[in-house]
């Protein structure tokens, strides 16, 4: 795992470079002019802030791996927007979506090491490496709904001793909790309505033990690919079915190459809105609190984009079948995965994220 870590390292000195010589310092003030860069909606842009004749003393880079009309990008506008309005053009925010900066790990990578300044994380699951205790993140049907996922991550003791032993010891300070919603079984095969339906089918997932833990006793056939690359992975009958927020299956046009979408809601998915802590330290404490504000006002932006039954009904609309599954017999399948997460990790997370949406065991 260091060594990976280590490589991951170096990549990403090298992605900075490459911004650093386009004139877009990470570590240094965007100043007004003719720099250039890929920037939110993937195509040249003017940088420059939106005073006239200012120079910003502050950058916030924020990357993602998103596609651009995702709700994560379409908050993270609003977000800049307020963000530069509010300073005046002293602080700007630049996005890069569409993982130009690199895949999920690679930023978190870059963030807790101080070589960008943001990162909109989807999953909590990714501090995986870090501390394996994040993997609560994505424990089979602990959270029982949208709503429930959304009230448990929001300031309260659960998202703040995720916040407090999992992010803030590895150098980022966490901003807001966004969404990546309710993860649902997709595949060209059949319906799945319970378990046994899963049978024979080959689905995708990514390097994850606790979704290798639920595909295993769900005596599913699993392989490891990159978001990047289930596209044409389905496309070429690779694979058969994956699992994803809604969202994700909208925005990169998973409907076109997935036939059937099984509402599974397996798990809830989260997005985590960071910055590097030493950067944001040394930010003035004016422009710390509009950041904090901001963030918690673009969650609302992105909760509303995030609306399940509306994406639902699009992608219906273009063609995919829909179906409700028996998720009691989906639920019995992951009792011991909870009893190993106990285990090893003491059974305080489970009864904190119960204990945030009103349950208990």
């Amino acid at each position: 795992m260091e060594k990976k870590r280590v490589l991951s390292i170096i990549i990403t000195l090298v992605m900075v470079f490459s911004l650093t010589a386009c004139g877009n310092s990470l570590n240094a003030p965007v100043t007004n002019g003719t720099d250039q860069a890929k920037t939110d909606t993937g195509t040249d842009k003017d940088t420059s802030a939106p005073s006239e004749n200012k120079e910003a003393t502050y950058v916030m880079n924020i990357g993602n791996v998103a596609g651009t009309d995702h709700p994560i990008n379409v908050a993270l506008r609003s977000f800049k927007a307020a963000v530069e309005e509010r300073t005046n053009g002293d602080l700007t925010v630049d996005i890069y979506d569409n993982s130009v900066l690199g895949g999920e790990l690679e930023l978190l990578e870059q963030v807790n090491n101080g070589l960008l300044e943001s990162a909109v994380e989807m999953g909590g699951s990714n501090w995986e490496s870090y501390n394996g205790a994040a993997d609560v993140a994505l424990i089979p049907f602990l959270f029982k709904s949208v709503e429930d996922g959304r009230n448990a991550w929001n300031n309260t003791d659960f998202s703040r001793k995720f916040e407090e032993e999992i992010i803030k010891p590895n150098g980022a300070t966490m901003l807001s909790v966004w969404e990546s919603g309710m993860r649902h079984m997709t595949n060209n095969t059949r319906p799945i309505e319970k378990p046994e339906d899963m049978a024979g089918i080959a689905f995708r997932t990514s390097q994850n033990d606790m979704k290798l833990q639920m595909f295993d006793a769900l005596d599913s056939s699993v392989q490891m690919i990159a978001f990047g690359e289930l596209f044409s992975a389905l496309q070429q009958g690779t694979v058969d079915g994956q699992e994803n927020p809604l969202s994700n299956i909208e925005s990169s046009s998973l409907n076109e190459v997935q036939k059937y979408l099984s509402m599974t809601g397996h798990m809830y998915d989260v997005c985590v809105f960071i910055c590097n802590t030493a950067w944001y330290e040394g930010l003035p404490a004016e422009y710390q609190t509009i950041l904090m504000e901001e963030a918690a006002n673009a969650r609302l932006v992105e909760l509303e984009e995030n609306d399940e039954n509306v994406i639902r009904q699009r992608l219906e609309e273009k063609g995919m079948l829909t179906n409700e599954v028996d998720k009691d017999a989906f639920i019995e399948k992951m009792s011991d995965i909870w009893t190993r997460f106990d285990k090893e990790y003491g059974p305080e997370w489970i009864d904190l994220a119960l204990a945030a949406q009103g349950l208990n065991r």
